[in-house]
């Protein structure tokens, strides 16, 4: 590149710019030459005349204030002492502002003016940046800065909080920043000081870079330092409004320059927009430390375009000229940073920063002085007959070094791909971060963009081949985990890895994938009933996935500040250190206020450190820990107003909540409908996510199930548990969770249905099949199979009430419920509800005349089994019981007392509600047996009084539980029965136990008009009754006649009343 060539192309710039008047030329009167080199020759002369004509600058520290190279004007920063001073008569505009409360201007710059304001939301103060004008392209530069600078966040990067409008006024909300810029500092610091400084300053460009952006625009006036409480300075990095993404287009024309003359890379100066990379910030910071250390520019002029013409062709002067006590490493840094080709200065701002600390430190830099080669070839440039002899002699050495060449370029394409796809990256990150800290809204438009951008990246991966093929997989990790798909994530940084890209950005992030999905798999073992099968799953999610998420989290300790801390208060809570978890997670909340991820971390935290309490039974310190993980989630909620996920860990906070109160015996009906409300919201902010309707189906179904067992309808829940559900089986095909909630709602309503007098097996089979959906996605999971039994077991108890024969039924729920046992022998619900089906299985038995013997003792040995893992479980105490009792019913078949048996299913009953007192269908069996115990006394001529006393509070407190129980109305009706049979034979009037008794089968009727065993009982209290009453007798007959059609197996309990009905209306014929 000729040095004619380079001033020509500034001069066109100066004239694009304006930094020219086209007369001026016609003035000059050019010179108009046809030979190539003299016309080059006299264009410089030419040139120069011109430059010498300009007004000259004051002094060298002013060029770098002078007008900024820039289609627009330059950007006002967020500080207390820049720009145009205000004035005593500055009216605070914005009168009444809700939002922001003005306090005073603290400057005014190119584009607006700064006020130091106060959030009244936070009580905090912030500098409010307000546009001065309305044109379109000040407005689109003014967006683009905010959106820029927030993508960053870094402790040494001015924060932007907020972007709005407020009455029609484009405003920016950012930290205020109590200082100066480093220009106005810099006498004060001493050499270290300087170096800290520009270290610091490096690593919040390495983040910016990361994140796709380049600043364009480093010089010491954008560096604000601020002292700390400790005394030290910090650093800040503002006005991004020239910032540019790595690869994307932006609102510079082509061609245009932008930046400070002073500070541009030589690129930069020749407005090659497509060579500008991390690189030009490094030149710059470069640019910035020399005058640090100098005190004045590497190039001063009396224009901008002559500094310009030195950035391009001339060396600066060496650092060590002027200040001969300077450490050669220090000059060797800066000269490293400004090398003209970018090839030749660090590869990125991290690696300044590396150098920089290892001076400090004492050790040696990596960074060596330019060789004699390299000086020789820059004089070359400007010999260009010698350089040909050399060149040619270079040749040989050349082709030698192809192979080495050939690897460098492969590295070096693959740096330039990391940093287009980390552009990407940015864009995504920053995207979503918009859209999360928006208002809650649909934020399916913001990640449909991200989506084009995963395309994209597959796209240049496809056009790129293998080379792309690490950084490409690395940066779809990270855009998956923006879109917090941890499965997807996990996929392509495994690739990653894979393929040799294991540096700490690679590790934290599939470290967090990695963790992401441990979480998930902690709370979904957190959804089984059972406490031994939650410690099971949480166990096997603990050996799959928590050591390696722990290694790769600390090998991802070097990367961003922010992420380093969150990845250490990770690494603590994974590792069940709940305290020192959540002393990091409040201590980064802190640091960085605006980082709403460490307030939802310290609610992870805490919701994890109520679960441990909850399952030891400490539920007055669980109950204290859910609340404070309320108050982080606000928190964070405050900040990520959009962000589902915040949503939905206060939503599972809910849930384990509701399951705490419902052990210790209380209502937990508020916190299911306030995690319904969450889940709404979840599912209102990303409708798209299979997740958040998962979990508002779960709290549906969790509702429904209370409501079902207290009396209350449960169909408009379960409507919604599986409308839920089935919505996210179709946007997450397979989804292990879902189905499986899909399954429990369906078998709740097939129950419910079944006892509303409906036929429940299409229903039931649809939860068949949805559990076995659940099962090929969670083999491992023993609930999921034994609610798969329990299925087959509604369908099985259906069957036997309408005469069908349930065996085969019952041999599916006995298949499902062993495999569970085989999946986790400790697993006390498998055991449960597996002697349900022997006992189910004994009953039928037992009616159609076969011996339920066998039986029985298998299903009393499954609850002694499910005891023995568990004693305290309510339910598998009150199932023995009722088997008990059936033992007792077959031994009065078989004409022997029954007293013993009957006694230890009281124990069993008394034991179950030592637990759990509230399980309203227990109080009804305790009923039953106590009906057993009557009968018996009054085959063996006894009074049945005393049993019938015992069973009538049992009675009143399941109804109570209960009141709309067809199973507890129908029992009432047995009991009133009975009285009643007692009262004719002693002589008295039936009537008024008769009335109780039909008043209850009304009831249970009207709850399940096709209850053929209610209808047998009305007939049996209507035979009572109407032992002189021809039309009751007919009533009666017809009752049982419609009973024994209804269910065939009714004839062995109620077939002798049927028989006698029969015989007194033949007497009446």
């Amino acid at each position: 590149m000729s040095q004619g060539w380079r001033a020509r192309r500034l001069l066109r710039r100066a004239i694009e710019r304006r930094w020219l008047d086209p007369t001026q030329l016609i003035a000059l009167d050019g010179p108009q030459r046809s030979d190539e080199a003299a016309r080059d020759a006299g264009f410089e002369e030419w040139l120069k005349h011109l430059l010498d004509r300009e007004a000259p600058v004051a002094s060298p520290l002013e060029a770098e204030t002078a007008p900024t190279l820039d289609p627009l004007p330059s950007a006002v920063m967020a500080v207390a002492d820049f720009g145009t001073a205000p004035t005593e008569g500055d009216a605070l505009p914005l009168p009444g502002w809700e939002r922001y409360e003005l306090l005073s201007l603290i400057g005014r710059g190119g584009m607006g003016r700064v006020f130091r304001a106060r959030d009244p939301r936070l009580g905090r103060f912030v500098a409010i940046k307000l546009l001065r004008h309305d044109e379109p392209e000040l407005v689109a530069r003014f967006l683009r800065e905010a959106q820029a600078q927030a993508r960053v966040e870094h402790p040494a990067i001015c924060r932007v909080y907020e972007v709005g409008d407020a009455s029609g006024q484009p405003y920016i909300a950012m930290q205020l920043i109590d200082g100066a810029s480093l220009r106005e500092r810099a006498a004060e610091l001493s050499l270290e000081q300087k170096l800290l400084v520009v270290r610091e300053v490096a690593l919040a460009l390495h983040e910016a870079h990361r994140n796709g952006l380049v600043h364009r625009d480093i010089k010491p006036g954008n560096i604000l330092l601020e002292r700390g409480e400790d005394g030290e300075w910090r650093p800040y990095v503002v006005d991004f409004g020239l910032a540019r993404e790595v690869e994307q287009p932006g609102t510079t024309l082509p061609g245009a320059l932008m930046g400070t003359a002073a500070y541009m890379s030589p690129e930069q100066a020749c407005g090659d927009l497509q060579a500008l990379d991390r690189r030009t910030d490094v030149y710059s910071l470069g640019a910035t430390l020399y005058e640090l250390l100098r005190g004045a520019p590497p190039f001063v002029g009396r224009t901008d375009v002559e500094v310009l013409m030195k950035v391009v062709s001339e060396e600066p002067e060496p650092l060590r000229r002027r200040l001969p006590h300077l450490p050669r490493d220090v000059e060797t840094i800066v000269q490293t940073c400004m090398a003209k080709e970018p090839s030749r200065r660090y590869p990125s701002a991290r690696a300044v920063a590396d150098d920089l600390q290892r001076f400090l430190d004492g050790e040696p830099i990596a960074a060596r002085p330019a060789s004699v080669t390299y000086r020789l070839g820059r004089k070359l440039i400007k010999h260009r007959a010698v350089a040909g002899v050399v060149v040619a002699a270079l040749v040989v050495a050349l082709t030698a070094a192809a192979m080495a060449a050939r690897t460098a370029w492969v590295a070096a394409r693959q740096e330039r791909l990391a940093q287009e796809f980390a552009g990407d990256v940015g864009y995504v990150e920053a995207l979503l971060r918009h859209a999360h800290t928006s208002p809650p809204h649909d934020v399916r438009p913001e990640r449909a963009q991200a989506r084009l951008r995963l395309q994209h990246i597959e796209a240049r991966m496809a056009a790129e081949g293998s080379v792309a093929r690490a950084p490409g997989n690395l940066a779809l990790g990270q855009v998956w985990l923006a879109l917090q798909e941890p499965e997807k994530a996990r996929s392509s940084l495994q690739a990653a890895w894979d393929d040799g890209y294991r540096g700490p950005q690679v590790a934290l992030a599939l470290g967090q994938a990695l963790g992401q999905l441990y979480q998930q798999a902690v709370e979904q073992a957190q959804r089984a009933e059972d406490l031994g099968q939650r410690e099971r799953l949480k166990e096997e999610a603990t050996a799959r996935l928590r050591g390696p998420t722990l290694e790769l989290l600390r090998a991802g300790e070097g990367s961003s500040a922010e992420s380093s801390r969150l990845a250490k208060a990770l690494i603590e809570l994974y590792g069940d250190h709940f305290g020192e978890a959540l002393a990091l997670a409040r201590e980064t909340a802190r640091e960085y206020p605006w980082l709403y991820q460490a307030h939802k971390l310290e609610g992870d935290v805490l919701v994890a450190e109520g679960r441990e309490a909850a399952a030891q039974g400490r539920y007055d310190q669980a109950g204290a820990s859910y609340g404070e993980a309320e108050r982080a989630f606000a928190r964070a909620q405050e900040i990520g107003r959009s962000d589902a996920e915040i949503v939905l860990a206060d939503s599972q906070r809910l849930l384990e909540v509701a399951d705490a109160v419902g052990r210790q015996g209380r209502s937990p009906v508020a916190a299911l409908a306030t995690a319904v409300h969450q889940g709404r919201l979840a599912a209102l902010i990303n409708p798209d996510s299979g997740s958040a309707l998962a979990r508002l189906a779960e709290a549906h179904a969790r509702l429904a199930d209370w409501q079902r067992d207290h009396g209350e309808d449960p169909r408009p829940s379960l409507g919604q548990a599986i409308s839920l559900a089935e919505q996210a089986l179709e946007l997450r095909n397979g989804d292990g969770p879902a189905a499986a909630t899909l399954g429990r709602a369906l078998t709740m309503l097939g129950d419910h249905d079944a006892k509303e007098g409906g036929d429940p097996r299409p229903v039931l089979d649809r939860a068949v099949a949805s559990y076995q959906v659940a099962l090929k996605a969670l083999p491992t999971d023993a609930e999921i199979s034994t609610d798969l039994g329990y299925a087959h077991d509604k369908r099985a108890r259906w069957e036997s009430s309408h005469g069908i024969d349930p065996r085969p039924s019952i041999a599916a729920a006995i298949v499902a419920y062993e495999r569970a046992i085989r999946i986790d022998e400790r697993y006390a619900n498998a055991r449960n509800t597996l002697g349900i089906a022997w006992w189910r299985q004994a009953e039928y038995e037992r009616r159609i005349g076969l011996d339920p013997t066998a039986s029985l003792a298998s299903a009393e040995q499954s609850y002694r089994e499910a005891l023995e893992v568990n004693p305290n479980y309510a339910n598998a105490w009150a199932n023995l019981g009722s088997t008990l009792r059936s033992q007792a019913v077959a031994l009065v078949d078989a004409g022997r007392d029954p007293t013993g048996r009957l006694e230890e299913a009281r124990a069993a009953f008394r034991s179950a509600f030592s637990t759990n007192q509230d399980i309203f269908w227990a109080w009804s069996e305790l009923v039953e047996t106590e009906l057993v115990a009557a009968r018996w006394a009054l085959a063996e001529g006894s009074t049945p009084e005393p049993f019938l006393a015992a069973a009538r509070p049992a009675l009143e407190r399941a109804l109570a539980l209960n009141p709309r129980s067809a199973e507890c109305h129908h029992t009432a009706a047995r009991l009133s029965l009975l009285e009643a049979e007692w009262t004719r034979q002693q002589g008295g009037n039936p009537a008024r136990a008769v009335a109780a008794g039909l008043r209850e089968v009304r009831q249970a009727l009207d709850i399940n008009a096709r209850r053929p065993d209610t209808l047998a009982v009305r007939g049996a209290l209507r035979l009572v009754q109407a032992r002189a009453d021809a039309a009751t007798l007919h009533l009666a007959a017809a009752d049982l006649r419609a009973a024994m059609a209804g269910n065939p197996l009714l004839r062995r309990d109620y077939g002798q009343y049927l028989e006698t009905a029969e015989a007194l209306l033949a007497r009446r014929r």
